[in-house]
């Protein structure tokens, strides 16, 4: 390797990633086959910095590029870490079940939007009694977004809009993938404020939705 790697006790058995000057770029600790890590897929092979797991929790480990190859103390804080997004080409999709929701929900929006609403009430028992949740009016929310009249849309439900795009773009996402054979992939690591942090909007929207329970309770 160039030189010699000086690691604590505690980081083996594990692997040690170089770079092409054979210093210490990144640790893995347990186990590693030859398909770890992969730059497209694992977020450990980034210079500098790598993704330790044990147990529950994520360790990040830092090399400094000025310590002469030897990792400095991980930090192992899983609470307080915010989600780390990764977007990488990948060989196959690994979304496909997202994939396939988002064509069918291109697919039905569109034809909402031409046809119109079906005459089937798919509400829940607590929406005929006034009771509304966050979801209530998205359906014609998308159809109204699809048909390009985005002030009813948001009048609705303000999530059909970004639905309706949502759909659009994983539809365009599976059309570059059926056709290159590469598919972007999104990953999020979810922290505990993650889930805070989308939690207070749901609810907020819960209670702007049941502000409006006159109008969801009548056909639109």
């Amino acid at each position: 390797m160039g030189r010699a790697l000086t690691l604590p006790p505690s980081a083996i058995p594990g692997t040690v990633v170089v770079d092409r000057q054979g210093r210490a770029a990144a640790r893995i600790v347990g186990g590693a086959t030859y398909k770890r890590p992969q730059p497209s897929r694992s977020p450990v092979w980034r210079p500098g910095c790598s993704l330790l797991r044990s147990g529950s929790s994520t360790v990040v480990d830092r090399v400094p590029a000025d310590s002469g190859g030897t990792p400095a103390e991980p930090t192992r804080n899983p609470d307080t870490m915010a989600a780390m997004l990764t977007v990488a080409w990948e060989a196959v999709d690994g979304q496909r079940p997202l994939t396939f929701l988002a064509v069918a929900g291109v697919v039905l929006g569109a034809l909402l939007a031409m046809l119109g609403l079906a005459p089937l009430d798919v509400h829940g028992p607590l929406h005929f009694v006034g009771v509304m949740d966050p979801l209530c009016g998205a359906t014609r929310a998308v159809r109204y977004a699809f048909r390009g009249e985005w002030a009813l849309s948001w009048r609705y439900n303000p999530l059909g809009i970004p639905l309706a795009m949502g759909g659009v773009v994983f539809l365009v996402r599976a059309a570059v993938g059926f056709v290159t054979h590469r598919w972007v992939t999104v990953q999020i690591r979810w922290s505990r404020w993650m889930f805070l942090a989308v939690g207070f909007p749901v609810v907020a929207l819960g209670i702007r939705q049941q502000a409006i329970a006159e109008l969801l309770m009548t056909t639109g």
